[in-house]
C-alpha cells in the first residue's frame, strides 16, 4: 500500500505542477517508465495523441481544441466500454477481449 500511496502522491504532484506552471515540462504520462508494459505497448498511441493535439491547437487554436475534445474522449471511452462488455461476455464463455495486450 505504501508504493500505491507514493505513486499516487507523485502523480498528483506532477499534475499539480503541470496545471500551475506553463514552464513545467514533466507530464504525468512520463511517470510510466520505459521497460514496463504500458510504455512498451502503447507509446505509439501516446505519440499520436500528442501529435494530433499539437496539430489541432496549431491549426484550430483553443476553440478547435475544445470542439474536438469530445471526439477524442469518445474514442477512449468507446474502447473501454467495448473492453468491459467483452470482459463480461468472457466471464460466461471463457473467451474475452485483450484490452491493451498484444
Amino acid at each position: 500500500m505504501s508504493f500505491v500511496a507514493i505513486g499516487s502522491r507523485m502523480m498528483f504532484d506532477l499534475l499539480n505542477m503541470q496545471y500551475r506552471f506553463v514552464w513545467w515540462s514533466l507530464h504525468p504520462i512520463g511517470f510510466v517508465t520505459p521497460g514496463q508494459f504500458p510504455m512498451n505497448n502503447i507509446w505509439f498511441s501516446i505519440f499520436l495523441g500528442c501529435l494530433f493535439k499539437f496539430l489541432l491547437v496549431r491549426q484550430g487554436g483553443l476553440k478547435g481544441y475544445r470542439q474536438a475534445r469530445p471526439i477524442f474522449l469518445g474514442v477512449v471511452l468507446g474502447e473501454a466500454f467495448v473492453a468491459g462488455i467483452w470482459a463480461i461476455i468472457g466471464l460466461f464463455t471463457g473467451r474475452g477481449y485483450n484490452f491493451l495486450y498484444f
